[in-house]
């Protein structure tokens, strides 16, 4: 995990509430974006760095599975398996406009790379680091970029 993560990012901050709330609330849900575990991203990154350059060299791959494209609403199941006493609240706003649905089909064909961790693990994964105390204190504004 990182030194200095950031609470403010979606993932992160549903898993610390749902952790140590009991609840994580979510606005809207129809919001698209595309998750991928860090250990993903550094997995894709050696692959590339291992890559011959006629493969690589001036190219762009977005790192990820075209199935880790999900709308929040879908995080609630993941997050309740880490706290099953809990509950998720879905909490009507209006719909953010920044939806990002990402290709992966590239770094699939080229480089032969799928991300071995799950949305449930990746969850899961913060969710332990979160229960066993690290980071201290993880409300503290020292995790915010604001």
């Amino acid at each position: 995990f990182s030194p200095r993560p950031r609470f403010v990012l979606a993932v992160n901050l549903l898993t610390r509430d749902m952790v140590l709330k009991g609840h994580a609330r979510i606005f809207s849900g129809e919001q698209w974006r595309p998750l991928v575990h860090v250990a993903d991203v550094a997995r894709a990154l050696r692959k590339a760095l291992g890559a011959s350059a006629d493969l690589v060299e001036g190219q762009i791959f977005n790192v990820g599975a075209d199935e880790q494209n999900i709308q929040f609403k879908e995080l609630a199941k993941p997050l309740m398996d880490i706290n099953p006493n809990g509950y998720v609240a879905f909490e009507p706003a209006t719909p953010d406009l920044r939806d990002y649905f990402v290709k992966f089909g590239k770094i699939k064909s080229v480089l032969g790379f799928e991300p071995s961790f799950s949305l449930a693990e990746g969850l899961a994964d913060l969710g332990e680091w979160v229960k066993n105390g690290v980071p201290a204190d993880p409300y503290s504004p020292k995790w915010r970029n604001s």
